[in-house]
């Protein structure tokens, strides 16, 4: 009886550890223009995963999301693998985390895309396409997001298997025109929109800007972002973030 038991409990446990550790598989964008050599934008298997270099980028907005992550980045396994894990977005309605990796330098055209089960992780082969194309897996800037019935949401990843207490999350995004102001507010949705805090560091075009933003935990909060040129309007973009 046992003995049957611990089989019981053997096969559990295997089949938790796997639920957790697995890309789920999915399409990769069409409107990509892959590179023509063996580093191509394409689907790439262990994990599923969509990754590699494009040669046409897609059309995008004056401000662009680059990153959201939690803890210290990009610490990789001996082999040259890195975890990325998703938080719990099962509070959300949603049961998995759509991850998008970019290059935070302008003109490198790279991305990867994999989907992670709630609270799930993944291993992230670096030597695939990023070592193997010279890049530093610091200058990679990563977002996940939940599709929700309010839209989509976007949540913090982890890049680390620690359990010790990390800083508040770090988002980065990037302006694609010389701003002469960058401006952020994080408030809740039921509450009147606060004053904006200004960004005092100076900026160019095509520069991460990262922010520090705490998201009350088990809560869907709005982070507005705008940017101005030195001639030109307001241009904002409004986001709904979660803390895990």
């Amino acid at each position: 009886m046992i003995r049957h038991q611990r089989k019981i409990w053997f096969k559990t446990l295997i089949i938790f550890c796997c639920a957790h550790n697995v890309a789920l598989a999915q399409p990769c964008p069409a409107n990509l223009s892959p590179s023509d050599n063996d580093l191509g934008y394409r689907r790439r298997a262990t994990p599923e995963r969509c990754e590699g270099f494009y040669s046409r980028p897609m059309a995008g907005e004056s401000l662009e999301l680059l990153s959201f992550l939690i803890g210290s980045p990009f610490d990789p396994l001996p082999d040259h693998r890195l975890v990325i894990t998703a938080p719990d977005v099962t509070a959300l309605g949603a049961q998995k985390v759509n991850v998008i990796a970019r290059a935070l330098g302008r003109r490198i055209n790279y991305r990867m895309d994999v989907t992670v089960p709630s609270a799930g992780s993944v291993q992230w082969p670096l030597g695939a396409v990023v070592l193997a194309a010279g890049l530093k897996p610091e200058n990679i800037g990563l977002v996940g997001s939940a599709q929700t019935s309010e839209g989509n949401i976007y949540v913090p990843l982890r890049l680390t298997t620690s359990d010790a207490a990390a800083p508040s999350p770090k988002i980065v995004f990037r302006a694609l025109i010389d701003p002469s102001i960058f401006m952020w507010r994080l408030y809740d949705p039921s509450d009147p929109a606060p004053s904006w805090n200004k960004y005092n560091r100076e900026i160019k075009a095509g520069d991460p800007i990262p922010l520090t933003v705490d998201p009350v935990a088990g809560k869907v909060m709005v982070l507005d972002v705008a940017t101005r040129p030195h001639d030109g309007n307001f241009s904002q973009i409004h986001l709904k973030v979660f803390g895990p």
